[in-house]
C-alpha cells in the first residue's frame, strides 16, 4: 500500500473513532491514539510519539506524552536541542534524512535512521510535537509532512 494510502486510512480510523464519543475525548487519548494507528501502520518506525511543551523552572521544555515505540523515550527535552527541539523553536515540521549529519541530535537508540518532528501550534504556541523515528535514511519527504499535519488537527 502506498504511503497516501496508508494515511489516509489512518485519517479515516481517527475520524470514524473521534465522531463516536460526545462529548469529545481528551486531548491526551486523542494523541495515543494517533501514535497507536501510525506505529500499527507503518512497520519501519521504531518511535511514534508526542512531547508535550511544559515551562520548568523558567525553561521551555518538551517533556515525553503518548509514545509507542522499541526504544525508551528521552523524559525531557529543551527546545534548542535535538530534531524536536529545532521543530519547537523554529515552529515548523523537521524532517532529517540522516540522523548522523544533523547537529545537535540527540540518540536515544541506534536503530534510528531518519526522523520527522511536526510541531502542534496553537495561538502561535507550540503546545506539542509529534516525534516519529524510521530504521530507513531518506524515509521522510513533504508526502509525510502534510499528511502528519493533517492528522494533527484532530487535536
Amino acid at each position: 500500500m502506498a504511503k497516501s494510502e496508508t494515511y489516509t486510512k489512518i485519517h479515516k480510523q481517527l475520524e470514524d473513532f473521534l465522531s463516536t464519543y460526545d462529548p469529545p475525548i481528551q486531548p491526551v487519548a486523542v494523541m495515543t491514539t494517533i501514535c497507536s494507528l501510525i506505529k500499527t501502520n507503518f512497520p519501519s518506525f521504531v518511535f511514534v510519539g508526542f512531547y508535550i511543551s511544559r515551562k520548568v523552572a523558567g525553561r521551555d521544555l518538551l517533556e515525553i506524552g503518548p509514545y509507542q515505540g522499541t526504544i525508551l523515550a528521552c523524559a525531557r527535552i529543551e527546545y534548542q536541542n535535538g530534531v524536536c527541539g529545532a521543530a519547537a523553536t523554529a515552529k515548523t515540521t523537521q524532517i532529517v534524512n540522516d540522523v548522523c549529519t544533523f547537529d545537535n541530535y540527540i540518540a536515544c537508540d541506534q536503530e534510528t535512521k531518519s526522523e520527522i518532528v511536526v510541531p502542534l501550534i496553537r495561538d502561535n504556541q507550540v503546545v506539542a510535537v509529534l516525534d516519529i523515528d524510521s530504521d530507513q535514511k531518506d524515509y521522510f519527504t513533504e508526502e509525510d509532512q502534510v499528511y502528519l499535519e493533517k492528522l494533527l488537527e484532530f487535536l
